[in-house]
């Protein structure tokens, strides 16, 4: 018990302090968007984020959760195959996936379902820009992931965005004190690019962590896939119920109604900080906890960190609820203050949420997905 509790603070160290600056950098990226681009292109933004992520997700393949599980149990020796023969599958398997959803999103299902649903037209190059985009976040998230499985959280924490989102919200500065002003095309090409360099540097340092593991035969397929597809169809249901609103917004209401209530939501969702925390952290253990049978262990550790998790996310609602036009008026400008409601209803959401503890990742990570 002491030796998790141990692990689990050392971990909380790492992904807190990096949690809290890609959040902080998340905010800053959407100030910085909200004062270069009009509501309407910060609608536009949101709208095909969110169909990037969603697409991503597709072509993940569910690895992006599976491979912690199947890295932590081969890293326990609990495991039928290594370190080495699980990764190299998982990557064949994902790239073989990227290809040919890279290719149908686009070759013209990318701007079809999005000119359909929410009237917005892609141009070439923005069509481009999203699918170099979807690819570099496939690899991004599966790179970060590994990290996790591996216990290794420093790296975990820098590669699953916040590497990326400092050198966004450096280079939209950058672009914001030289020109004032910008368009959704230079957004995106500066997305990509923080991607890109995130990505490659990740990349790296893993082949470089990999080499202290044996190089084994690649693990059968069937092993990996047998615990990856109900992880996938879990999270892109999971992640579609999360943007289901922004979606329904987008088709019913005009863009610069899109861009205040993604805005809006951006700034709720610091509520689930300290769930965010806790589900970057427990996975791994959860995996060797079960793995063990201390099933006992394994609930006390888990009440005992929903209820560490509340506290702070209340105190935060409370901010959002004391002062929310004023708030959103600081941040975004005197447009986005129509928000205020929003603000409020989203982060008592979020509050129960969090309440509720890591009960999907115990589910994911116990073989109940």
């Amino acid at each position: 018990m002491d030796d998790i509790w141990k692990r689990i603070t050392h971990g909380v160290t790492w992904v807190s302090l990096g949690k809290g600056l890609l959040m902080l950098l998340g905010l800053v990226a959407n100030v910085l968007l909200t004062r270069l681009l009009s509501p309407s292109d910060v609608g536009t933004w949101f709208l095909l984020l969110s169909i990037i992520w969603v697409v991503a997700l597709v072509a993940q393949a569910g690895l992006n959760q599976a491979i912690i599980r199947l890295v932590a149990e081969a890293k326990s020796g609990q495991a039928a195959y290594s370190v080495r023969s699980i990764i190299s599958t998982s990557y064949l398997l994902v790239t073989a996936i990227t290809a040919i959803t890279a290719v149908l999103f686009f070759a013209g299902i990318g701007k079809w379902v999005i000119s359909r649903l929410f009237q917005v037209t892609l141009n070439d190059t923005l069509l481009i820009l999203a699918t170099a985009w979807l690819i570099l976040l496939v690899y991004r998230n599966l790179l970060a992931e590994t990290f996790r499985g591996l216990s290794d959280y420093r790296n975990a924490t820098v590669f699953e965005g916040l590497l990326d989102s400092l050198i966004f919200a450096f280079l939209l500065g950058v672009m914001y004190v030289m020109y004032g002003s910008g368009n959704i095309q230079q957004a995106f090409v500066l997305a990509v690019s923080a991607c890109g360099t995130a990505t490659l540097v990740a990349a790296v340092i893993l082949r470089k962590r990999l080499s202290v593991y044996p190089a084994t035969s690649r693990a059968p397929l069937q092993a990996v896939v047998s615990i990856a597809w109900p992880l996938w169809i879990t999270g892109i249901t999971l992640f579609i119920l999360g943007k289901v609103d922004l979606w329904i917004l987008g088709i019913f209401r005009d863009l610069d109604e899109v861009g205040i209530y993604g805005a809006v939501s951006r700034l709720a969702a610091l509520t689930t900080f300290t769930l965010l925390i806790a589900n970057a952290v427990i996975p791994p253990m959860i995996t060797e906890l079960h793995t063990r049978g201390d099933r006992h262990i394994m609930e006390k550790t888990l009440r005992s960190i929903a209820t560490i998790s509340t506290l702070p996310a209340l105190a935060v609602l409370v901010v959002f609820a004391a002062w929310p036009g004023a708030l959103l008026e600081f941040l975004y400008g005197e447009l986005y203050r129509t928000g205020s409601v929003i603000l409020v209803i989203l982060g008592t959401g979020h509050l129960i949420n969090v309440a509720c503890g890591s009960c999907g990742d115990v589910l994911m990570m116990t073989g109940h997905q």
